[in-house]
């Protein structure tokens, strides 16, 4: 057991809830979800932005991702136009298709 700042114990071994009131939680543990689902609806089922055709990698000695569906900001190069791949798609989901 650790303790927190004031010297009570924390129980450091059972990971956070994965949802809160209905909100699922980032593999980091925050409560940033993607602006996408509160436009246009949540996506399918266990579905993540990673495996959509509409997210891209920009690299500029590092990979920033964004959405195309996001309007203007494809082209910027802020942290606030950045799109985490791990977000719950939304309802405009497409799969990327693969080549044969």
């Amino acid at each position: 057991m650790n303790e927190d700042l004031f010297g009570n114990p924390v129980d450091t071994t059972t990971p956070p809830p994965r949802t809160v009131a209905g909100i699922a939680r980032n593999n980091d543990g925050s409560f940033v979800s993607n602006p996408l689902v509160r436009l246009f609806g949540k996506g399918p089922e266990r579905a993540r932005c990673k495996a959509c055709k509409h997210l891209w990698a920009k690299k500029r000695g590092k990979t920033y991702f964004k959405c195309l569906l996001r309007p203007g900001t494809v082209n910027t190069c802020s942290p606030l136009s950045d799109h985490r791949a791990n977000w719950w798609a939304c309802a405009k989901f497409e799969p990327k298709t693969t080549a044969p």
